[in-house]
């Protein structure tokens, strides 16, 4: 079996999928800020019900929530080197809708679209009909372990596996350095 995990959006999902592809069982929550609480609960609830041995492991590497995304990456790492398992990535949009264009928020008022595979930034949402999640969308499609396309899966090492950033880190410098307090 293949156990993925994605953890770069509100809603953190975990899929057990046959080494073919075919969906065996999923379990989904909302986990806006305790992704790392929640993966473990729902691979337990998943393997409470298939018993099959876990042979390969996912990560959604994003780009989406900056810390969710790290979260499940790190499982994903830590999983693979400890048990010595193939690990792969997939990303986020791919776990939304692999082919269509898919939308959904970067930062306030900006968008991340996904068209053929083409990350852009935009202000607008798209004009032609899309999948995705965010303000103002009726029906959102959340990033779903279950709906990974495992023959666009890019198998490496657990070392070789980074979460995928559309922007940089949105910190500020301080206008008075830390003192640590040691002079010099």
């Amino acid at each position: 079996m293949i156990a993925v995990f994605s953890s770069s959006s509100p809603f953190v999902s975990v899929a057990l999928l046959s080494l073919g592809g075919e969906p065996l069982g999923v379990e989904s929550r909302e986990a806006a800020r305790n992704a790392d609480e929640v993966l473990p609960e729902l691979l337990d609830e998943l393997k409470s019900r298939h018993t099959g041995a876990i042979e390969r492991l996912v990560a959604d590497v994003g780009p989406g929530s900056f810390t969710g995304t790290r979260v499940g990456v790190a499982w994903v790492k830590a999983m693979g080197h400890a048990l010595g398992l193939p690990v792969g990535s997939i990303a986020a949009w791919q776990l939304i809708e692999p082919v269509g264009v898919v939308a959904y928020p970067l930062k306030k008022g900006e968008w991340l679209i996904f068209r053929g595979g083409v990350m852009e930034i935009s202000h607008d949402l798209p004009s032609e009909p899309f999948s995705g999640f965010g303000p103002g969308i009726e029906n959102p499609i959340y990033p779903d372990a279950s709906r990974c396309p495992v023959a666009d899966v890019q198998w490496t090492t657990p070392v070789e596996i980074l979460p995928i950033y559309a922007v940089g880190p949105s910190i500020s410098v301080p206008k008075k350095p830390f003192s640590t307090g040691v002079s010099g």
